[in-house]
């Protein structure tokens, strides 16, 4: 039996963003979902299963009708979906009702479902998420269904509550294959087939670096005997990549934008960057930091460095008031790249002028 498991993917189909940039990240995520639902097709998945978080909010009619349409393509595969804590309706029902023309199915409510499917002979335990769930479902008291079978176990946590917790601490369960959804990834083993994908999209700069989906597959092995095998695929067009640079005195503003890009050209330009500063600035640094945010690529700025020493030797040498002048006297529609030389040497060209003068 071979299968896929994803979770957190934050499909929203409804269009109605007015942020450009909202629409085309709503397209790209549903680009990146409909990529897992090809390779359902291309090779031959048995059975797909989606961990909660489906969509980024409780869907429509419409959305459940669009989504439908999208399994309908995939001939051979059957789906099972859980509603996770986003995107769970306040009345479980209103999920479960849906009529899933794909053959979709749900798991939704407090209430432990078992379904047998005899052309894999497997029986998929699940439950979805509302908000009894952690109260009425514990695990630990799940068993095994029917002997000679394959057995998967779908819940929208791990452990008895919403926080992630390691698969060594969770308990031994009779099941071949356990899926997790929830927003941090974990790594099963043969003692402990527990797995968590994660989300399948980036949404901020978190811990989890690359974002994808389990795809593996069960072999019956004997009496009772079955074999897990599994590997991650990456999924997401876009990462969400932390930059740290630490400054000193001699790094110029120029070479800190120079190494931004070059960390940027190494990772991928698809991809969304938070830089943060750390160190001691050098002047150029100092006055011209907060302009990293216009580097191609960067999408949050944080500056942990400590300026101390730089407002020491300004509060010294006394140019403060030059330089803002200097900076003023740039013409606003000059070349972005020139009018960064231009500052960065201006700046140091001051300081220097101004230590002479004191010599003399």
């Amino acid at each position: 039996m071979k299968f896929i498991h994803l979770s957190d993917v934050g499909l929203d189909l409804r269009g109605e963003e007015a942020d450009v940039k909202s629409l085309t990240r709503s397209k790209e995520i549903l680009e990146d979902f409909l990529n897992v639902l090809r390779v359902c097709r291309d090779e031959d998945v048995d059975v797909l299963f989606i961990t909660g978080g489906l969509f980024s909010h409780v869907p429509t009619e419409q959305e459940l009708n669009t989504v439908d349409e999208y399994f309908e393509t995939l001939n051979t595969t059957r789906i099972f979906l859980l509603t996770g804590p986003v995107d769970a309706p306040p009345v479980p029902a209103i999920a479960a009702a849906h009529s899933w023309r794909s053959g979709t199915t749900v798991f939704a409510g407090d209430t432990i479902q078992r379904i047998f499917l005899s052309r894999l002979n497997m029986e998929v335990t699940g439950v979805g998420y509302n908000a009894r769930t952690w109260d009425k479902v514990k695990p630990e008291t799940l068993s095994r269904g029917k002997k000679g079978t394959l057995q998967v176990l779908l819940l929208p946590f791990a452990g008895s509550g919403e926080t992630a917790e390691d698969a060594a601490a969770f308990p031994r369960l009779p099941f071949d294959y356990i899926g997790i959804g929830q927003q941090a990834q974990m790594l099963g083993s043969e003692e402990k087939p527990i797995y968590a994908p994660g989300r399948f999209e980036p949404v901020a700069f978190t811990s989890q670096l690359q974002h994808g989906y389990y795809i593996g597959t069960i072999e019956h092995k004997g009496r009772n005997k079955n074999e897990l095998h599994v590997e991650f695929r990456k999924g997401a067009k876009r990462e969400f990549i932390p930059l740290k640079i630490s400054c000193t005195e001699e790094l110029t503003y120029e070479e800190v934008v120079e190494k931004v890009q070059s960390a940027i050209a190494e990772n991928g330009a698809d991809n969304v960057y938070r830089v943060t500063l750390t160190g001691q600035p050098s002047l150029s640094v100092y006055f011209m930091k907060d302009r990293l945010k216009e580097t191609e690529g960067v999408s949050e700025f944080i500056d942990e460095t400590n300026p101390s020493k730089v407002l020491e030797d300004l509060q010294k040498n006394h140019v403060d008031v030059a330089v803002n002048r200097f900076m003023e006297d740039l013409p606003a529609d000059m070349d972005p790249v020139l009018r960064k030389k231009a500052l960065d040497y201006g700046v140091q060209a001051l300081i220097e002028s101004n230590e002479q003068e004191e010599d003399n």
